[in-house]
């Protein structure tokens, strides 16, 4: 299972993460990363990162990195409503670390400086209307 973590800097300045991964096990990354974009409030038309800062801003606070990692031992149902990821001391998630689910494994031995942090999870249902090339509005002649 894919999992993207977005480091998000809050309104008071703290950093807070969320993690993510689609229920369809055959998304692309990318289609994925649309498909979290679009669930954070994106419209068919902005469905890329690139302009995310903007938009999560509004909601959570500003984007500071997104760390995508691949683990072989998590599925949807271990991860439960929370993830472990392993932090270092600025607060920034390590790519260097696996991914946690919420109960099971214990924490994988981290250099100093890191430690595992627990962090919400959200499963993505696939956003179809953004796998369309173009969404058709059926009122637009009828007016």
């Amino acid at each position: 299972m894919r999992i993207h973590i977005l480091t998000l800097k809050d309104l008071d300045g703290d950093l807070c993460y969320r993690a993510y991964a689609s229920t369809d096990a055959n998304r692309s990354d990318e289609i994925t990363l649309q498909d979290i974009c679009w669930q954070l409030g994106y419209q068919p038309d902005h469905p890329g990162l690139s302009d995310v800062a903007d938009t999560v801003r509004d909601f959570y606070g500003t984007l500071i990195r997104v760390v995508s990692r691949t683990s072989d031992t998590l599925t949807l149902s271990s991860c439960g409503d929370w993830v472990r990821v392993a932090v270092d001391a600025s607060g920034y998630v390590s790519s260097s670390y696996p991914v946690l689910a919420e109960q099971g494994l214990p924490e994988t031995e981290v250099a100093q400086g890191y430690s595992y942090t627990m962090i919400p999870f959200y499963p993505i249902q696939p956003n179809l209307v953004s796998d369309s090339v173009a969404v058709a509005d059926s009122d637009s002649d009828s007016d």
